[in-house]
């Protein structure tokens, strides 16, 4: 092998040193986005690993492509076999380990000791976060996850998770290099995909002790895909892992129910509203206490009487007695079967709203993941007993009570880090996936049209969520108050994980009654129109002065109009059976 190794694809083009420390340089549009160190490193049992020098790699020219493999070993594994695969389009890069132990952290290109060199100018990230941070600059953390941590930017439980995949800029706006994780959910224990912070550029999968090596393991493999933009080089990779079967084929819409695309009313605005107006300077009321059968005939008879008629209604935030077991509050709840019904006659649909993870009420010692002193962290989808519960739980719902579905909130609960352990030992995305299959599952053996709102916005799940929730509003600060091009982004992010997905658009906590009139003109171009409100707009953003405002005549009108715009280019629907 020649001091440098050159490769030449359709939009990008590589170079690969040679020697002990060999580096792998990948340039699109002549600009030179990555210097990816080929060294790398795999840490476990609470131990850094460090990587050591490779031999000579053996090159290999595959049909219109390029192969190389490095072979040597690290501190922690006696063996670790390192490819690069290059082709017209992409190139790839993973590697191999043998020994024993429990992975931390797989990087990709850095150990403990060192980093790949950062030439990028800026990294662009899928992950909406509360401050509405996408792009990083050198030296900043920035991650993709499938749980929350609300010190990062404010929280990012917005997509649980967004695609495995960032984006490496120069710069300048027509070069970029999408660095995406190749990887079955079922298959994949880790719990984010990290750049760390700091000088150059650490790239790694998280799996906190989750991922047991007794002998071979294969990393996934990372892909490097040039992309003239972030967004469609987003595109781009989740179409990769469909084509390639790491992420499940798009489902048919032929047969969609066409009553999933009505409007909705989703009544935790309201209760919110509520709360406030029954808190006092010594009380904090809680908006989970006005879940509760009056107020939501309060909440419908409003918007009845200003001419509002939502297609389906999302009861939220705790009908419940126990969120583990999804029985109705017999005090809140006392005729719900009652009040679906009486909906049902008017033409609409009933959702349920349903708190992932949430071990209220259920079976610690069958039906838990526990932590280490016994205490139980969540609900455990791998766990005989709590499958058949929620099976059990799911037909209830659906057919003694008549519900239509379910709105699945909190999927960023699941539980992280190195305490618990699932029955079948999966962890991460694999942990997710059971979950939401397991629901989804559950739901289809009962009735074909139930309607599962989720907001997983991955290629995983586009087989096991029917519509995707694009959640809560972000802070907004400093006047005006404007969050469509947050939503907008976050409608690119989930249309890029599957296509075909219908968009629950949200529009909680609106910060303001302009900002909420605002958006009230783009969610129809964005996806399902959903309105949190009735009576008034009410919210504190940060430090700010309370708005207190209330929704006008014109503003129902807006509704109306906009809402009947919408059902107007929607095809006929059937009758509520």
């Amino acid at each position: 092998m020649t001091a440098i190794t050159h490769f030449f694809g359709d939009a990008y083009d590589a170079e690969i040193s040679a020697g002990e420390r060999p580096e792998l340089r990948v340039r699109v549009r002549g600009r030179e986005l990555l210097a990816l160190r080929v060294a790398s490193a795999v840490d476990a049992g609470g131990k850094l690993d460090v990587a050591g020098a490779l031999d000579a790699p053996e090159v290999r020219e595959p049909a219109a492509g390029l192969e190389l493999v490095w072979r040597g070993r690290t501190a922690l594994w006696d063996e670790i076999v390192l490819r690069a695969h290059f082709d017209r389009d992409a190139i790839r890069f993973g590697y191999t380990i043998r020994g024993r132990g429990d992975i931390d952290r797989a990087h990709f290109g850095a150990d403990a000791k060192g980093r790949s060199r950062a030439v990028h100018q800026v990294l662009w990230s899928p992950e909406p976060t509360g401050d509405q941070t996408i792009r990083f600059a050198l030296g900043e953390r920035a991650l993709i996850s499938v749980s929350s941590d609300k010190t990062f930017h404010l929280g990012h439980w917005f997509f649980t998770p967004p695609p495995f995949a960032f984006a490496l800029g120069s710069g300048d706006e027509d070069a970029w290099l999408v660095a995406g994780v190749l990887s079955r959910a079922e298959d994949s224990n880790f719990t984010a995909f990290e750049v760390g912070p700091g000088d150059g550029l650490s790239l790694s999968l998280r799996y906190d002790g989750h991922e047991r090596v007794d002998g071979t393991w294969h990393s996934p493999d990372l892909v490097l895909l040039p992309a003239p933009d972030p967004y469609p080089g987003l595109s781009a990779y989740c179409e990769l892992l469909r084509r390639e079967s790491f992420a499940p084929l798009l489902p048919s819409v032929a047969s969609r129910p066409g009553w999933w695309s009505e409007p909705m009313f989703c009544g935790w605005g309201e209760q919110c509203v509520v709360a406030d107006a029954n808190a006092t300077q010594t009380l904090t009321a809680r908006a989970t206490d006005y879940a509760t059968e009056t107020q939501y005939e309060t909440f419908v008879s409003r918007l009845e009487a200003h001419g509002i008629a939502p297609g389906t209604i999302v009861i939220d935030d705790k009908w419940q007695r126990a969120y583990g077991t999804n029985e109705p509050d017999p005090e809140k709840w006392p005729h719900l079967s009652r009040f679906i019904a009486a909906q049902h006659r008017r033409g609409r649909r009933v959702l349920l709203w349903l708190k992932a993870w949430d071990p209220e009420g259920l079976d610690a010692a069958t039906e838990c993941i526990l932590a280490d002193d016994g205490t139980p962290l969540s609900a455990d989808p791998t766990a005989p007993p709590y499958a058949a519960r929620l099976r059990s739980s799911v037909r209830r719902m659906l057919v003694e009570l008549g519900s239509d579905g379910f709105k699945l909130d909190f999927t960023h609960l699941i539980p992280t880090g190195r305490g618990g352990r699932s029955r079948d030992g999966l962890w991460g995305l694999a942990l997710m996936r059971a979950y939401l299959s397991l629901l989804h599952d559950a739901m289809r053996s009962v009735r074909a049209d139930a309607l599962l709102i989720a907001h997983n916005a991955n290629p995983a799940f586009a087989d096991v969520v029917d519509m995707l929730r694009l959640n809560d509003v972000p802070q907004v600060l400093g006047q005006p108050k404007s969050y469509v091009a947050a939503m907008e982004h976050r409608a690119r992010i989930a249309r890029a994980a599957s296509p075909l997905w219908l968009l629950d658009t949200d529009n909680w906590p609106s910060p303001d009654r302009a900002s909420f009139r605002e958006y009230l003109e783009h969610q129809a171009r964005l996806g399902v129109p959903s309105l949190y409100y009735a009576s008034r707009i009410r919210w504190r953003t940060d430090d700010e002065p309370w708005v207190d405002e209330e929704l006008r005549e014109e503003d129902f009108a807006a509704l109306r109009h906009a809402w009947a715009e919408y059902r107007s280019r929607l095809t006929p629907i059937a009758a509520v059976t």
